[in-house]
C-alpha cells in the first residue's frame, strides 16, 4: 500500500473546525487553557509559560485570497506593542491549518506571531509544503508588501522560524535548507520525506525533530535517515522520540497524548533560538530527567 493510500485511510476522520467569518478573533489565555489540550499541564510546561511573554489575548487576521495558498491566517498577541519573533506553521497530508490550531494558539499566547497556512492541494507531495513555507517566509519578511503595515510591524524579521507536521514537517526541513541563515529556528513534527529526499534535509538553523517510535507513516528508519543529515548540517539539533508515539496524536483531538510535551519542547526550542532565553537551554538538557517516566524512547541533544 502506498503512503497516499495509507494516509487516505488514516486521515478520513480528520478533525476540523469551522472557519471564523470575522476579520479578527480574540481568545484569552484562560479560554485556550480551557480546551482539551490544557486539561492537564505538566510542571515543565507551566515553568516555560510562567517565564515567557505575558500575552493574555490571541488575535488573528485572515490574509487575502492568493494563488499561493488555500488559506492563510496571521495569529498574534492582541496586546503586542513591539515586533515579536514569528514563524510559519502548517499541518500535513490532508490537513488544513485547523488541525494544528492547538499549537498555533498556544505559541501565540506565549508571545509569537504565527502565520498558519493551508496549501492549495492538501493531497499533494512534500514540495507543496516546501513551497508554501518558502512563500510564507517571504510574507513574514515583507518581500512583496502583501501584509498591511498594521500586521507587518508586529513581526521581528531578524528572528524567524518554521514549524510543520508530517509532510509539512518534511517541507519545513527542505525549505530551511534553502533559506539558510534567513531563519533562526526549525521545528519538524513527525516529518515525512521520501527516501530520495531525505539527504536534502540539511538546515543550517538550529533544528528540533519530534517523532513517535510507533508511527506507521513516519518510520524509525526514515527518522534515522533524516536525523543523520539534520544533525550534520544544523548549528544545533535535537531529536526526541516518544514511546508508543503515533502520527494521529498531532492532529486528532481524540488522541491528545503527549501534546503537553510537544508544546513544552517546541516552546523551549523557540524561546532559546528566537528569544535568546538561556534558561531554555537548561530545560532542554534536563528534559530526559524531568519528563514523565517512560515518556521518551530516545533523546539526543547536540547544543
Amino acid at each position: 500500500m502506498t503512503f497516499f493510500q495509507i494516509c487516505t485511510q488514516i486521515f478520513t476522520q480528520t478533525y476540523t473546525r469551522a472557519a471564523t467569518q470575522t476579520l479578527s478573533l480574540k481568545r484569552t489565555r484562560a479560554q485556550i487553557k480551557g480546551s482539551l489540550f490544557f486539561l492537564w499541564v505538566s510542571p515543565l510546561l507551566a515553568l516555560i509559560i510562567s517565564t515567557s511573554a505575558n500575552a493574555e489575548e490571541v488575535c488573528h487576521t485572515p490574509l487575502p485570497d492568493s494563488e499561493h495558498y488555500r488559506e492563510a491566517l496571521l495569529y498574534y498577541p492582541c496586546n503586542a506593542t513591539s515586533p515579536l519573533p514569528a514563524l510559519t506553521l502548517t499541518g500535513g497530508y490532508n490537513n488544513t491549518y485547523r488541525n494544528l490550531l492547538w499549537m498555533t494558539e498556544a505559541l501565540t499566547a506565549e508571545g509569537y506571531v504565527v502565520l498558519t497556512l493551508t496549501p492549495n492541494n492538501i493531497n499533494g507531495n512534500v514540495e507543496e509544503w516546501q513551497t508554501l513555507h518558502l512563500y510564507g517566509q517571504s510574507l513574514l519578511r515583507g518581500d512583496d508588501n502583501t501584509l498591511p503595515q498594521t500586521l507587518s510591524e508586529k513581526i521581528d524579521i531578524q528572528h524567524l522560524g518554521l514549524a510543520g507536521f508530517s509532510m509539512g514537517g518534511g517541507g519545513v526541513l527542505l525549505a530551511a535548507a534553502e533559506l539558510g541563515e534567513q531563519v533562526q529556528a526549525v521545528t519538524a513534527f513527525a516529518p515525512f520525506l521520501l527516501e530520495q529526499d531525505r539527504p536534502k534535509a540539511t538546515p543550517a538553523a538550529p533544528a528540533l525533530i519530534l517523532a513517535g517510535d510507533r508511527d506507521l507513516l513516519v518510520t524509525n528508519e526514515s527518522i534515522d535517515q533524516i536525523w543523520q543529515g539534520v544533525s550534520d548540517s544544523a548549528a544545533t539539533s535535537a531529536l526526541v522520540k516518544y514511546t508508543n508515539g503515533r502520527h494521529q496524536q498531532w492532529y486528532r483531538p481524540e488522541f491528545p497524548q503527549n501534546r503537553e510535551s510537544y508544546l513544552a519542547l517546541t516552546l523551549a526550542w523557540l524561546n532559546l533560538h528566537l528569544k535568546a532565553d538561556s534558561a531554555s537551554a537548561e530545560i532542554l538538557r534536563a528534559y530526559p530527567q524531568t519528563a514523565q517516566e517512560g515518556l521518551l524512547s530516545r533523546f539526543e541533544y547536540r547544543p
